[in-house]
């Protein structure tokens, strides 16, 4: 029956299509599933070299790239694409250039992902030790960092190449491994193909239930993601499903439910339509024809094999070449055509031999005696034997360095880890000492600095009371001189003007001769009594001088200002604008919140023009001071310097405000209510 046909044909999607996807990274690469890993093929020179026309601008521009880690996203998209083509040399250069900076950046998913590409081009190139020891490098990288979902998958891919090199032991270990975490992923798409491969394993054990369950299970993601597409892009989800109906096709064959096997091997032929390619049917007709002819439903069994073999000749696929030799053999036996038995037998033989395909040429050279017992046997039993040993010590040395190299490499996973010990004790010494002696430098340049501002507090302290003096003593001066000034407008008043008054008086009634010299003397003695009255008068008003010191110290302050950009300081007040109502405290919060911005200006404008107007608006008072400097900036905005403006300012209840605007200079404001 069919498992005297053929010993188990699996085909795993996992070996089937590839469609190139193009991953993207960040500067700290976010991990992403490698869908062009998990549905690959081994290509021909020829796809090789189209693939890297494809991409030859974008390789250039990779390599000659001045800013590396500046173009990590085209340098990542080139390896991506590289890893399945025959350039190796630009392949190894880029990767190496991802694998520095990534070291550099600390990105150690994206330096995982140049240790996994490093992988899947080596397997291309058919170097399955230098593909094992890669796997082991990136999955080690995930291990580190906990990401669970990257080591699932990288699991599953050393499990496949491990089925690959028939070491299926430690491929099942591996995959069990793998479908444990990937069970929390219901949505990845390696869960779909772990599935298919662990029901392999099933099926080997003689667990056909179980085989049944994971395909199952298979099936019914893929279900809930038709039409959706999350789980798969659509060009891959029909190729998905045709695969699985294949696989499912060939569990039922293995039960011997062939209208079963024949239901799922015609619905992968509808679903290899939607996407059709010739790799994709040349599986799905496989299966297809071997149920329908052990269903009694298929007249011309060879003739519908025949079109998968064409198909694996024509894509230069000889494994499947020669293990479709070896089922359309195994027919003709069945059917009793020993003659067409026998040169199928032949032709796979010749197949795997050429490409030497160990085990497919031990399986022909079995099939061949089977068919031809009259055959001269002695060489072909010879080679049958030496096969045999071939493909044991094959195993045996695969085996042993495949566990040399996960040894190694967990050795040197524990030396790194060691190192890393070391280092962070190492550092974390450094640390403690560099705090430590930070912390030292910072508690003796803060005792300095409040030193220095304790300093300066009590000189601004001091000068505050000498300017409180100076106002003070003006106020006065100014009141001694306004007394003084009332005074004398009060003697000018009661003494000279009545004194003058009592002349002129007596002089109109005294008779004289000369009446024309006596009127003139009389007139004058008017015009002074006058004179004498306008100045008391103009005394008691102080019209005729002002109280210029609060101006004074302004004028004074602005005058004395000078500094390393040549700033130019003017000063403009508006004419007979009287600072009579501020009290002593409104005018040195003033004087300090002016001192402070000219000292600010000094010290941070890099202005060359300075402009200081005060005018009065409303019954206010506004001083305003305007530069062309750089602006203040954003951190500088609440600086302890304009702090301390805006609490005098609230101190004496006026309107502060600041306009600043970077290489455009600063307003300041400031509104005495």
């Amino acid at each position: 029956m069919a498992n005297k046909i053929r010993n188990f044909i699996y085909y795993p999607i996992t070996f089937l299509i590839l469609f190139t996807v193009i991953s993207c990274h960040e500067k700290h690469t976010v991990y992403k599933t490698d869908i062009d890993n998990l549905y690959a093929i081994k290509r021909d020179i020829q796809d090789k070299d189209s693939i890297a026309q494809s991409i030859q601008d974008k390789t250039k521009r990779a390599l000659n790239s001045k800013n590396t880690k500046k173009d990590a996203q085209l340098i990542d998209s080139v390896i991506d694409v590289l890893r399945w083509t025959n350039e190796k040399k630009a392949f190894l250069k880029l990767n190496s250039i991802a694998h520095d900076d990534a070291i550099q950046q600390n990105d150690q998913t994206r330096l995982a992902n140049t240790y996994h590409d490093l992988a899947v081009f080596y397997h291309d190139e058919g170097q399955l030790d230098s593909v094992y020891y890669y796997y082991l490098k990136a999955e080690n990288i995930f291990k580190k960092n906990g990401d669970s979902l990257p080591v699932a998958e990288n699991n599953f891919y050393q499990s496949r190449l491990l089925y690959e090199l028939g070491l299926q032991m430690e491929s099942e270990v591996k995959l069990s491994k793998s479908l444990k975490i990937l069970q929390d992923f219901p949505k990845n798409p390696l869960l779909i193909e772990a599935y298919q491969l662990m029901s392999l394993y099933n099926i080997e054990h003689g667990e056909f239930d179980k085989a049944l369950i994971n395909l199952k299970k298979a099936e019914k993601i893929l279900q809930d993601d038709e039409g959706k597409f999350e789980v798969l892009p659509r060009d891959k989800f029909y190729l998905a499903y045709s695969a699985l109906y294949a696989n499912i096709s060939f569990l039922y064959i293995e039960t011997k439910e062939y209208s079963k096997a024949v239901e799922y091997s015609t619905k992968g032929i509808e679903y290899i339509q939607y996407n059709y390619t010739d790799l994709g049917f040349a599986f799905i007709n496989l299966e297809h024809q071997l149920a329908q002819h052990y269903n009694g439903t298929n007249p011309d069994v060879i003739g519908g094999l025949l079109i998968s073999y064409n198909l694996f000749d024509k894509l230069k696929h000889i494994f499947f070449q020669a293990d479709t030799a070896k089922i359309i053999s195994n027919i003709y036996s069945e059917l009793g055509d020993k003659s067409n038995s026998l040169k199928w037998a032949w032709t796979s033989y010749n197949l795997a031999k050429k490409d030497k395909f160990f085990k497919k040429q031990k399986e022909a050279i079995e099939l061949i005696l089977l068919n031809d017992k009259d055959y001269p046997t002695p060489a072909l039993v010879k080679e049958l034997i030496d096969l045999n040993k071939v493909l044991e010590v094959e195993q045996k040395e695969t085996r042993e360095k495949f566990a040399k190299i996960e040894y190694e490499t967990f050795l040197l996973v524990k030396e790194n880890q060691s190192l890393r010990q070391k280092i962070a004790v190492i550092l974390a010494i450094s640390t403690v000492v560099t705090i430590g002696l930070a912390f030292i430098i910072f508690y003796f340049r803060l005792k300095n600095k409040n030193k220095e501002l304790f300093n300066l507090n009590i000189q601004k302290s001091k000068n505050e009371k000498i300017l409180n003096l100076l106002i003070e003593n003006n106020n006065i001066e100014h009141k001694s001189i306004q007394k003084e000034r009332n005074r004398i407008s009060k003697d000018l008043h009661d003494g000279v003007i009545n004194s003058l008054f009592t002349l002129r008086f007596n002089l109109q009634q005294m008779d004289s001769a000369n009446k024309e010299m006596q009127q003139l003397l009389i007139k004058e003695i008017v015009n002074l009594e006058q004179t004498v009255r306008d100045i008391s008068h103009s005394l008691a008003k102080s019209s005729l001088l002002k109280n210029k010191s609060f101006e004074n110290l302004l004028v004074e302050l602005v005058n004395k200002q000078s500094n390393n950009f040549k700033t130019v300081f003017t000063i403009t007040l508006e004419d007979d604008l009287s600072f009579e109502h501020l009290t002593t405290l409104q005018k040195v919060n003033i004087y300090h919140i002016l001192q402070e911005t000219l000292q600010n200006i000094n010290k941070h404008s890099y202005a060359t023009k300075c402009q200081i107007n005060v005018t009065s608006t409303n019954d206010k008072i506004v001083f305003e001071v305007k530069d062309n400097g750089i602006g203040i900036k954003g951190n500088r905005i609440n600086g302890l310097g304009l702090n301390s403006m805006k609490e005098r300012a609230q101190a004496i209840k006026a309107d502060f405000k600041i306009i600043s605007k970077i290489n455009k200079g600063t307003t300041i404001t400031l509104a005495n209510k």
